[in-house]
Formats: C-alpha cells, structure tokens, sequence
C-alpha cells in the first residue's frame, strides 16, 4: 500500500512541476538522463537550465560529506521571476528529485526564506561557516 502511495505522490508532484513550469521539468529530465550517462564514465556535469519562470543552476558531482565521497545533485543557483514565487516550483522540484532517488545539496543559501524551507524539511546544514545544505533522500 505504501509504495501505491508513494507512486500517487510522485505523480503529484510531478503535476504541479509540469503546471507550474512545464519546460523546467522537461529540461530536468534532460539533464539527468545526461548526467547519469556521464557520471557513469566518470565525469561530472553542469548545465544552467531554462524553465518557463525558472533559471537553475545545477550539477551532477561528488561532494566529501560525513567523511565520505557522496554522489548528489547540487542546485547553485535558482532564479523564480517574481510574480511566481511562493507557488511550489522550487519546492516541487526539490521534492522531485528525491522521489526519484537523488540526494540533493543546496549550495550557498542567502535567502532567509530558503533557509528555514530546508531546516523545516530536515536539510542538514553542512558545517558551521558554510551556507550549504544536504539532504540524502
């Protein structure tokens, strides 16, 4: 029963990506097709990729976290045009990408309201100093 649930949930979220920003989920999947392939032969990978409302940079490579090499997906920067923040498009996606199995690390949060989004959806913040943010899905 819990794995109907979690299907049901997955194709909700993916619903509310593709609602709210249909190209940014299209180029998701491009991307991730793409970095697996390469990260299969030993490459990591980057891309700015363009949403309908949405600019992401993202990467596919290793970071050194709790003494050891963990492969994740990093998002280094987001830009939402502003008459369509605060409507889940971050959040979808974030929720996306560990649905479907990638942990993800948030690097270099300044946003306050992006900070206490990811403390509240247990992030673990990386170090003391660092405004970086990890979550194993």
């Amino acid at each position: 029963m819990s794995s109907v649930c979690s299907l049901t949930k997955h194709y909700a979220i993916i619903y509310n990506i593709i609602m709210h920003d249909t190209k940014l989920y299209q180029e998701l999947n491009r991307f991730l097709i793409d970095a697996d392939i390469r990260i299969a032969s030993g490459h990591s990978t980057r891309e700015w990729l363009g949403g309908d409302y949405t600019t992401v940079y993202i990467r596919r490579t290793r970071h050194w976290i709790h003494d050891r090499s963990q492969l994740t997906l990093d998002i280094a920067n987001i830009f939402i045009e502003e008459e369509f923040r605060g409507n889940g498009i971050f959040t979808n996606m974030l929720e996306w990408l560990m649905a479907i199995g990638y942990p993800v690390y948030v690097e270099n949060v300044l946003n306050t309201r992006l900070k206490v989004f990811l403390e509240l959806n247990n992030f673990e913040k990386l170090g003391s100093t660092t405004h970086s943010y990890f979550k194993k899905c």
